[in-house]
């Protein structure tokens, strides 16, 4: 279906890209003051800062709007919690077979740290709710919502992956590994969030992704449950794991998109 970028639909897009900007331009000057915490709170000072800025940042448009935070789904539910511990085992599963499939089909193998603390671990790990909650309030709340009444589904969540994508190169990641990385998931949780109409659910799968992910090393903030190496007498040159790795998020990807065309069918949305 052909529409035309006019009107209200192009203020809406490009409010919605606004607000990301403002966020991250925010989030910028905000987090400088985060030197002046202790290093081993940084990941807490980070998620709390960022989580501030989001309702700030989100407040300031509503004003503008003239609405409130219930006019978009900001409000606590009796599903709430529910609806986040069971994000909170969707992300662990599928971040955990992802791990898993990339071990059994690879010569990889996981090896148990040395000195870990099970308890020190999900203490420290608990950081990475509101750092969770920050990225889901800024992007899939405001913005997707604006995106998805200016042109459908398929075209919030397609701008949010971009502008999720950006985010993360923005901070540091490459571009390449941005969009193969939280560029993919950022379909994940969009479709969380269309799923169940609010961010409690695709925060905690959030969290369940991020917590898998430190359990094996790859959020070298924390100190790992697990650490992934090469098995004895594999030479690592002959090992391509960055295309094994690549493959399994394309495969999440197509699972991802095949799964929303399913719901959106199923509930007859309308695909613009």
């Amino acid at each position: 279906m052909i529409f035309s970028l006019k009107g209200d639909r192009l203020k809406l897009i490009f409010k919605s890209i606004l607000f990301c900007v403002v966020f991250l331009g925010i989030l910028m000057l905000v987090s400088q003051f985060k030197n002046l915490i202790p290093q081993e709170f940084e990941r807490f000072t980070y998620g709390i800062m960022g989580t501030s800025v989001a309702f700030f940042t989100t407040w300031l448009f509503l004003r503008f709007d003239k609405r409130s935070f219930a006019d978009i789904g900001l409000k606590r539910e009796s599903k709430t919690i529910k609806r986040f511990f069971t994000g909170l085992l969707v992300g662990l599963i599928i971040s955990a077979t992802m791990i898993l499939t990339l071990v059994a089909f690879t010569n990889l193998e996981l090896e148990i740290s040395g000195d870990y603390n099970l308890l020190t671990f999900f203490i420290w790990t608990l950081a990475l709710i509101p750092l969770a909650f920050m990225e889901e309030l800024a992007f899939r709340a405001y913005p997707f919502i604006h995106l998805q009444k200016a042109a459908g589904i398929w075209f919030a969540q397609i701008i949010i992956a971009i502008l999720f994508a950006l985010y993360h190169f923005v901070g540091g990641q490459s571009i390449f590994s941005s969009f193969m990385g939280p560029g993919v998931w950022s379909f994940v949780f969009g479709l969380a969030m269309i799923m169940s109409g609010g961010i409690s659910l695709p925060t905690g799968l959030h969290y369940g992704a991020n917590l898998v992910l430190a359990a094996v090393g790859q959020h070298k903030q924390f100190e790992s449950i697990w650490e992934i190496r090469y098995e004895k007498g594999t030479n690592p040159e002959t090992m391509n794991l960055e295309f094994a790795g690549n493959l399994i998020q394309i495969i999440l990807f197509v699972a991802t998109i095949a799964m929303m065309e399913w719901w959106l069918r199923k509930k007859n949305k309308p695909i613009i």
